[in-house]
Protein backbone atom coordinates (compact mmCIF):
# COMPACT_ATOMS: atom_id res chain seq x y z
CA UNK A 1 0.00 0.00 0.00
CA UNK A 2 2.86 2.83 1.03
CA UNK A 3 4.89 2.08 -2.23
CA UNK A 4 1.36 2.09 -4.56
CA UNK A 5 0.73 5.58 -2.54
CA UNK A 6 4.52 6.81 -3.00
CA UNK A 7 4.51 5.77 -6.48
CA UNK A 8 1.72 8.33 -7.23
CA UNK A 9 3.15 10.51 -5.03
CA UNK A 10 6.40 10.45 -7.24
CA UNK A 11 4.20 10.69 -10.43
CA UNK A 12 2.90 13.49 -8.97
CA UNK A 13 5.52 15.37 -8.31
CA UNK A 14 7.29 14.78 -11.81
CA UNK A 15 4.20 15.93 -13.31
CA UNK A 16 4.59 19.21 -11.80
CA UNK A 17 8.57 19.86 -12.51
CA UNK A 18 7.91 18.74 -16.18
CA UNK A 19 4.37 20.24 -17.34
CA UNK A 20 3.55 22.87 -13.88
CA UNK A 21 3.95 26.44 -14.02
CA UNK A 22 6.71 28.25 -12.58
CA UNK A 23 4.84 29.12 -9.23
CA UNK A 24 4.07 25.18 -9.01
CA UNK A 25 7.21 24.12 -9.17
CA UNK A 26 8.37 27.08 -6.62
CA UNK A 27 5.34 25.99 -4.49
CA UNK A 28 6.66 22.48 -5.09
CA UNK A 29 9.97 22.90 -3.84
CA UNK A 30 8.89 24.98 -0.53
CA UNK A 31 6.60 22.30 0.14
CA UNK A 32 9.22 19.46 -0.01
CA UNK A 33 11.52 21.79 1.82
CA UNK A 34 8.32 21.82 4.51
CA UNK A 35 8.02 18.62 4.36
CA UNK A 36 11.90 17.16 4.94
CA UNK A 37 13.04 20.17 7.65
CA UNK A 38 9.43 20.56 9.50
CA UNK A 39 9.61 24.15 10.79
CA UNK A 40 7.24 26.25 13.26
CA UNK A 41 5.95 28.17 9.88
CA UNK A 42 6.03 26.02 5.99
CA UNK A 43 6.51 28.22 3.23
CA UNK A 44 5.09 26.24 0.71
CA UNK A 45 1.19 25.76 0.12
CA UNK A 46 -0.12 21.80 0.38
CA UNK A 47 -0.06 19.81 -3.08
CA UNK A 48 -1.41 16.66 -1.41
CA UNK A 49 -5.03 17.10 0.88
CA UNK A 50 -7.24 14.67 2.54
CA UNK A 51 -10.42 15.24 3.85
CA UNK A 52 -13.38 13.25 5.40
CA UNK A 53 -16.66 13.62 2.81
CA UNK A 54 -18.83 11.83 5.76
CA UNK A 55 -19.11 10.69 8.60
CA UNK A 56 -22.19 8.51 7.92
CA UNK A 57 -21.57 5.12 7.56
CA UNK A 58 -23.09 1.34 6.54
CA UNK A 59 -21.32 -0.72 8.93
CA UNK A 60 -20.40 0.15 12.75
CA UNK A 61 -16.54 -2.13 12.47
CA UNK A 62 -15.21 -2.46 16.15
CA UNK A 63 -12.10 -0.82 15.45
CA UNK A 64 -13.60 2.84 14.95
CA UNK A 65 -14.68 5.60 16.61
CA UNK A 66 -17.48 6.11 14.03
CA UNK A 67 -20.66 4.53 16.25
CA UNK A 68 -19.41 7.00 18.92
CA UNK A 69 -19.91 9.86 17.10
CA UNK A 70 -23.23 11.89 18.74
CA UNK A 71 -23.62 13.73 15.23
CA UNK A 72 -23.19 12.67 11.79
CA UNK A 73 -23.06 15.10 8.53
CA UNK A 74 -22.29 14.67 4.97
CA UNK A 75 -19.94 17.41 3.47
CA UNK A 76 -22.17 19.33 0.88
CA UNK A 77 -20.40 20.14 -2.50
CA UNK A 78 -20.26 24.29 -1.80
CA UNK A 79 -18.51 22.98 1.50
CA UNK A 80 -16.16 20.70 -0.50
CA UNK A 81 -15.68 23.59 -3.00
CA UNK A 82 -15.23 26.31 -0.63
CA UNK A 83 -11.73 23.77 1.16
CA UNK A 84 -10.47 23.23 -2.60
CA UNK A 85 -10.75 27.46 -3.09
CA UNK A 86 -8.56 27.66 -0.22
CA UNK A 87 -5.65 25.61 -1.87
CA UNK A 88 -4.75 26.58 -5.19
CA UNK A 89 -1.55 23.87 -6.02
CA UNK A 90 -3.74 20.91 -4.90
CA UNK A 91 -2.77 18.07 -7.09
CA UNK A 92 -3.68 14.98 -4.85
CA UNK A 93 -7.12 14.32 -3.15
CA UNK A 94 -7.55 11.56 -0.82
CA UNK A 95 -11.23 10.68 0.81
CA UNK A 96 -10.85 8.67 3.61
CA UNK A 97 -12.27 9.00 7.24
CA UNK A 98 -14.68 7.83 10.17
CA UNK A 99 -17.72 7.47 7.47
CA UNK A 100 -18.13 5.76 3.96
CA UNK A 101 -17.06 8.39 1.51
CA UNK A 102 -19.84 6.47 -1.32
CA UNK A 103 -22.59 7.34 0.83
CA UNK A 104 -22.26 10.95 0.50
CA UNK A 105 -25.06 12.04 -2.27
CA UNK A 106 -22.41 14.84 -3.77
CA UNK A 107 -19.83 12.31 -4.31
CA UNK A 108 -19.85 12.16 -8.36
CA UNK A 109 -20.31 16.10 -7.98
CA UNK A 110 -17.06 16.06 -5.75
CA UNK A 111 -15.69 13.73 -8.69
CA UNK A 112 -16.68 15.81 -11.54
CA UNK A 113 -15.01 19.18 -9.63
CA UNK A 114 -11.66 17.24 -9.10
CA UNK A 115 -11.90 17.19 -12.90
CA UNK A 116 -12.26 20.24 -14.02
CA UNK A 117 -9.23 21.28 -11.07
CA UNK A 118 -7.27 18.20 -12.47
CA UNK A 119 -6.51 17.12 -8.89
CA UNK A 120 -6.01 13.54 -8.81
CA UNK A 121 -8.55 12.01 -6.34
CA UNK A 122 -8.92 8.47 -4.37
CA UNK A 123 -10.58 7.30 -1.71
CA UNK A 124 -10.62 4.20 0.97
CA UNK A 125 -14.07 2.57 1.44
CA UNK A 126 -15.28 -0.35 2.83
CA UNK A 127 -16.54 -1.94 -0.20
CA UNK A 128 -19.86 -3.02 0.11
CA UNK A 129 -21.66 -0.29 -1.65
CA UNK A 130 -19.57 -1.23 -5.21
CA UNK A 131 -22.59 -2.58 -6.89
CA UNK A 132 -23.19 -2.48 -10.60
CA UNK A 133 -24.80 0.67 -11.06
CA UNK A 134 -22.49 2.49 -8.42
CA UNK A 135 -19.68 1.48 -10.28
CA UNK A 136 -21.09 2.29 -13.85
CA UNK A 137 -22.17 5.64 -11.79
CA UNK A 138 -18.21 6.34 -10.34
CA UNK A 139 -16.07 4.84 -13.46
CA UNK A 140 -17.99 7.90 -15.78
CA UNK A 141 -16.11 10.18 -13.64
CA UNK A 142 -12.97 10.97 -12.66
CA UNK A 143 -11.13 8.92 -9.88
CA UNK A 144 -7.43 7.12 -9.58
CA UNK A 145 -7.40 5.00 -7.24
CA UNK A 146 -9.89 3.41 -4.47
CA UNK A 147 -8.58 1.51 -1.27
CA UNK A 148 -10.83 -1.29 -0.20
CA UNK A 149 -10.83 -1.99 3.72
CA UNK A 150 -10.10 -5.95 4.60
CA UNK A 151 -9.17 -6.93 7.99
CA UNK A 152 -9.67 -10.45 7.67
CA UNK A 153 -9.28 -13.64 5.01
CA UNK A 154 -12.19 -15.68 7.15
CA UNK A 155 -15.88 -14.92 6.88
CA UNK A 156 -16.71 -15.53 10.46
CA UNK A 157 -14.06 -13.03 11.75
CA UNK A 158 -14.75 -10.52 9.26
CA UNK A 159 -18.01 -10.13 10.13
CA UNK A 160 -17.06 -10.25 13.59
CA UNK A 161 -15.07 -7.14 12.94
CA UNK A 162 -17.61 -5.57 10.27
CA UNK A 163 -20.73 -6.01 11.33
CA UNK A 164 -23.12 -5.39 8.75
CA UNK A 165 -20.46 -6.35 5.63
CA UNK A 166 -20.00 -9.38 4.04
CA UNK A 167 -16.36 -10.50 2.73
CA UNK A 168 -17.54 -12.65 0.05
CA UNK A 169 -20.13 -9.45 -1.41
CA UNK A 170 -17.14 -7.60 -0.99
CA UNK A 171 -14.46 -9.58 -2.92
CA UNK A 172 -17.10 -9.92 -5.56
CA UNK A 173 -17.86 -6.43 -5.95
CA UNK A 174 -14.22 -5.76 -6.10
CA UNK A 175 -13.59 -8.16 -8.91
CA UNK A 176 -16.41 -6.51 -10.58
CA UNK A 177 -15.11 -3.48 -10.55
CA UNK A 178 -12.08 -4.60 -11.44
CA UNK A 179 -13.23 -6.05 -14.57
CA UNK A 180 -15.36 -2.82 -15.26
CA UNK A 181 -12.28 -0.55 -15.15
CA UNK A 182 -10.34 -2.77 -16.92
CA UNK A 183 -13.18 -2.87 -19.57
CA UNK A 184 -13.49 0.89 -19.84
CA UNK A 185 -9.13 1.00 -20.17
CA UNK A 186 -9.63 2.96 -16.75
CA UNK A 187 -6.08 3.56 -15.57
CA UNK A 188 -7.02 3.21 -11.81
CA UNK A 189 -5.05 2.17 -9.05
CA UNK A 190 -6.94 -0.72 -6.74
CA UNK A 191 -5.63 -1.90 -3.43
CA UNK A 192 -6.64 -3.38 -0.26
CA UNK A 193 -6.25 -1.73 3.20
CA UNK A 194 -5.86 -3.85 6.67
CA UNK A 195 -5.82 -3.31 10.55
CA UNK A 196 -3.13 -5.37 11.28
CA UNK A 197 -3.63 -6.99 15.13
CA UNK A 198 -2.77 -10.27 17.17
CA UNK A 199 -6.60 -11.72 15.36
CA UNK A 200 -5.07 -11.36 11.61
CA UNK A 201 -1.19 -11.97 12.17
CA UNK A 202 -1.17 -14.98 11.14
CA UNK A 203 -3.15 -14.23 7.78
CA UNK A 204 -0.64 -12.37 6.33
CA UNK A 205 1.81 -15.03 5.88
Amino acid sequence: MKKKQSFHRNKIIQKIFYRGSIKEKVNLIKSLKDFFLEPEKVSGQPVFLQIEPTTHCNLRCLSCRNPELPIKNHMSINEFNTILNQFPYLKKLNLVGLGEPLLNPDFELFQEECGKRDIALGLASNGMLLTQRKIDSILNKKLDWINISIDSAEEKQFQELRPGASLETIIKQYKLFIKEKNKRQKRIETGIAVVIGTYNLNQLA
